[in-house]
């Protein structure tokens, strides 16, 4: 098992575990009904919490939310629903090249 197999491994187990992700409905920007995807989501993060380590790549967010997305190409100004609760996508979310989840920040 190459080190590419064991990460696809891990990541369809956290996103088929309905304890660690949900099901989302995607929305492009300017998109309605018709253009709506469903998805796997992982909420990452939620308001004042820091990502990274204590080095110069430190990333802080001032409140937000973190959300990870399997299933779709996702894009800035994008809607993500979560049950009854919809999340904005503010900036471009940034893809692993490994794995193709895209991370979200959403407000």
């Amino acid at each position: 098992m190459t080190q590419l197999d064991v990460i696809a491994a891990a990541v369809a187990a956290v996103f088929s575990n309905g304890h660690l992700s949900r099901a989302g409905v995607y929305t492009p920007p300017g998109g309605g009904v018709d253009d709506e995807l469903v998805v796997r989501v992982v909420v990452a993060a939620r308001r004042d919490e820091m990502l990274g380590g204590l080095s110069a790549d430190t990333v802080f967010y001032s409140g937000g939310t973190e959300i990870d997305v399997k299933g779709a190409v996702v894009e800035e100004g994008g809607t993500i629903r979560i049950d009854e609760e919809a999340f904005r996508i503010v900036g471009e979310p940034r893809r692993d090249q490994r794995t193709g989840i895209f991370r979200c920040r959403c407000a």
